[in-house]
C-alpha cells in the first residue's frame, strides 16, 4: 500500500484529502500544516508521495518545503493548490516539474495523478 503525506493548512481540506486517499486504497502517514513540519515528517516517514499546498503556516512555503523534500530522492510531490500559475514562481526549481492539481480536486484527477506519478517514480511498498 502506497503511503502519502498530506501537507495542507486547512484542516477541512486535509480531512477531505485523507478520506479520498483512504477510499482510493492509499495509507496516509500524517498531515502537516507547515513547511517545516512537512520536511521533518517526510524525512521521518519516507512517504511514497506528498500532497503539498503552496500556502502553509509558518515561514516556509509549500514550494520551499517541496524543494527540500525533493533533495532526497524517493518522495515525489504533487501540489494541491488554488494557484493556477504556481509554476511561474520559480521555473528553474525542482518543484517546477511537480504536477499541480487545482482545488477543489476531483477524486478521479487525484487518483490518476498519483497513480501516474508513483508508476513513473517506481516508488512504493505497495
Amino acid at each position: 500500500m502506497h503511503r502519502i503525506l498530506i501537507v495542507e493548512d486547512d484542516a477541512i481540506v486535509a480531512l477531505h484529502l485523507e478520506q479520498t486517499l483512504k477510499n482510493l486504497g492509499y495509507a496516509v502517514v500524517g498531515h502537516e500544516s507547515s513547511g517545516e513540519a512537512a520536511v521533518k515528517a517526510a524525512r521521518k516517514h519516507k512517504p511514497d508521495a506528498a500532497l503539498m499546498d503552496i500556502r502553509l503556516h509558518g515561514e516556509m512555503t509549500g514550494v520551499e518545503a517541496a524543494e527540500q523534500i525533493l533533495e532526497r530522492p524517493g518522495t515525489p510531490v504533487i501540489f494541491v493548490t488554488a494557484f493556477e500559475n504556481m509554476h511561474n514562481q520559480n521555473p528553474r526549481s525542482r518543484a517546477a516539474s511537480c504536477p499541480a492539481l487545482i482545488k477543489p480536486v476531483a477524486d478521479h484527477l487525484l487518483a490518476d495523478t498519483l497513480s501516474g506519478l508513483l508508476d513513473r517514480s517506481g516508488s512504493g511498498r505497495g
